[in-house]
C-alpha cells in the first residue's frame, strides 16, 4: 500500500438502552501512517450492508450517513466533557470509525494498525451535548497559491456554548 487511503469500519456497540458518551480516547496504534481518523454516529439501518464487516469499507468516495462524533489528529489529548455532560447514543445508532492512512514508503509489514477508541459513557446525562460539523467543503486549492483563504459563517438559534473544536486543514 502506497499514498493515501481513507478506511471505515462499522462498529456496533451492542447496547439496548439510550447511554451518553462523556469521553473518548483514540487509542493509536501506527503512528507512522496513522494522519487522522474521526468517529461518526449514524442510524444503522441508514448504513449499507456493505459497509458492515472487519475489512471494512473505502470512504473516501462513499456517501457519508453519519454525523460526527470526534476528530482526532496527531498531538491532540482525548476529549473528555464535564461531568454530567455527554452526547446522547441511541440503541438503533452505531459508530463509524473512519481512519485516513498515508503509508508513504511503508513496506507491507509496516502498513499495518491495530488503532481503535475507548469511552466513557453513562446512563444518564444532565446536559445534552450536540454536535454541529461545520466547514468549507466545496473548493479546490490550485498548486502554488500561497494566499487562498475559504470561510464559512453560521448562525445558532439559540444561546449556544462551545465546548471545543476541531479543525481540519
Amino acid at each position: 500500500l502506497v499514498g493515501n487511503e481513507y478506511r471505515c469500519f462499522v462498529l456496533e456497540h451492542g447496547q439496548t438502552d439510550t447511554f451518553y458518551v462523556n469521553a473518548i480516547h483514540p487509542v493509536i496504534g501506527n503512528t507512522t501512517m496513522l494522519h487522522h481518523l474521526s468517529i461518526d454516529i449514524a442510524v444503522t439501518e441508514n448504513i449499507p450492508q456493505e459497509y458492515f464487516g472487519s475489512e471494512g469499507f473505502d470512504c473516501v468516495s462513499a456517501e457519508g450517513v453519519g454525523e460526527m462524533l470526534l476528530g482526532w489528529g496527531p498531538g491532540m489529548t482525548p476529549q473528555r466533557f464535564p461531568e454530567g455532560v455527554g452526547v446522547k447514543i441511541e440503541p438503533t445508532q452505531s459508530f463509524i470509525l473512519e481512519m485516513h492512512y498515508n503509508q508513504g514508503d511503508l513496506t507491507a509489514e509496516e502498513a499495518f494498525d491495530r488503532s481503535g477508541i475507548a469511552m466513557v459513557a453513562y446512563d444518564t446525562a444532565e446536559t445534552e451535548l450536540v454536535l454541529l460539523e461545520s466547514g468549507v467543503r466545496d473548493f479546490l486549492i490550485e498548486a502554488g497559491d500561497p494566499d487562498f483563504t475559504a470561510s464559512k459563517t453560521i448562525e445558532l438559534e439559540r444561546k449556544t456554548k462551545v465546548w471545543g473544536v476541531w479543525p481540519h486543514m
